[in-house]
């Protein structure tokens, strides 16, 4: 009787449409020898500025000012926790302003910045994630300071905030479901080109399905008003003769929203994202438009799983579309129209559209019905629970 209650309750259940994390958990564990490499591209375009006091200011008649990033970050696994960060920033800057009644249209660009880090992340609970970590960055470039503006050169405009800076950064993501999680991190940045020690955050909302990703975020800066022109901005040095307030600033403050969508293709994921100040001091407003293309493999090594080392032993993929209460018996989509017979062999794996793969149990077939099978676990490697959206893979008895 028991058993028949079992296969009513998988069997019978509404079909849902499979779902997978295919969206790493931003502030996990890399694992061991895995890799990250992530490359971006984004556009911004100001439509003007907040000044000192946060008061909109609009662009001129015939000025603009537009920025081009690029950045290349590779991440790299070291141990189960630890991760080391390298990371290259291109940047081209285009600006068109007035000076002495003549047009000037002019553009700077080149290697902005390089960046070494260390992150450390852990896993506190089902749910719950951690990390901690450590940035250090340098501008190949000073920039030259002016008394005031008539000292600047024509031309002249500013790729950046010269200098130095540091970071130390907290990060968090909950799972608040298996398609569904919260990540959140805040930092105390101390920038270059002396500007004032800065507090910045995100809060992000990321939705996964099976091939695609969405996330709603809010990105922010805030000083903390230590800039020593606080109470004398007119007396800072000016950089450059851009119409715009997004370097050398005053104690600046950035609010932003911003919207991602991702798709999966194959071990890669393709982003495009764009944000809009929409609140701020001595910054820019405007929107930033971008595509993000990231390449992760999986771990070499998980002391707490089992991983097989090449696909090719597996000639069955299913996918698990039901677990029950307690997770002994789960619900496979292929069954003796798929050559699928009681007692085969499945080995239950968590899998993402980066390559990731970590054999989480072992189960025999111990029902099976033209096109849905139930497997019975029989062991596990690891301390997971398996989901809907899981792999199970098996092999055709010879």
């Amino acid at each position: 009787m028991k058993k028949y209650c079992l296969l009513l309750c998988l069997y019978g259940l509404p079909f849902f449409e499979v779902a997978a994390h295919n969206y790493r958990i931003p502030f996990a564990p890399l694992g061991e020898g895995a890799y990250e490499i992530k490359g971006k591209v984004d556009m911004f375009n100001s439509s003007g500025s907040y000044d000192h006091s946060g008061l909109e200011q609009e662009l001129n008649d015939g000025e603009s000012f537009s920025i081009i990033d690029s950045k290349l970050t590779l991440t790299y696994g070291y141990g189960e926790s630890l991760q080391f960060i390298g990371a290259i920033g291109f940047r081209s800057v285009s600006a068109e302003y007035t000076v002495n009644s003549d047009t000037v249209t002019t553009s700077n660009s080149g290697l902005e910045s390089y960046t070494l880090g260390v992150r450390y992340s852990w896993q506190q609970s089902q749910k719950l994630y951690y990390s901690i970590e450590l940035l250090a960055s340098q501008t190949p470039y000073t920039n030259t300071d002016y008394a005031n503006l008539n000292e600047v050169p024509e031309d002249e405009i500013i790729l950046g905030d010269s200098g130095n800076s540091f970071e130390v950064g907290l990060g968090a993501s909950y799972l608040l479901d298996k398609d569904w999680m919260l990540n959140l991190r805040g930092a105390y940045r101390m920038p270059g080109n002396n500007l004032s020690p800065e507090l910045d955050f995100m809060a992000e909302s990321a939705f996964t399905w099976t091939s695609m990703s969405a996330a709603l975020a809010i990105d922010g800066v805030y000083a903390i008003g230590s800039d020593e022109y606080t109470d004398n901005t007119d007396s800072k040095p000016v950089q450059g003769r851009a119409p715009s307030f997004m370097y050398n600033s005053i104690n600046r403050t950035i609010i932003s929203p911003r919207v991602q969508v991702g798709w999966a293709i194959g071990s890669w994921r393709v982003d495009l994202y764009g944000s809009q100040v929409v609140a701020g001091k001595s910054t820019d407003k405007g929107t930033r438009l971008g595509i993000q293309l990231v390449k992760m493999s999986a771990p070499k090594k998980n002391p707490n799983s089992k991983t097989k080392e090449s696909f090719k032993e597996y000639s069955i993929e299913a996918t698990v579309l039901k677990v029950s209460p307690k997770g002994r018996f789960v619900q496979i989509d292929q069954g003796v129209s798929q050559d699928i017979e009681k007692g085969m062999r499945f080995d239950f794996y968590e899998t993402d559209f980066f390559g990731g793969n970590e054999l989480i149990a072992t189960g025999i077939v111990y029902e099976t019905s033209l096109n849905r099978s139930i497997v019975k676990i029989i062991k596990k490697y690891a301390k997971k629970t398996i989901h809907k959206g899981f792999t199970a893979r098996a092999q055709h008895s010879q």
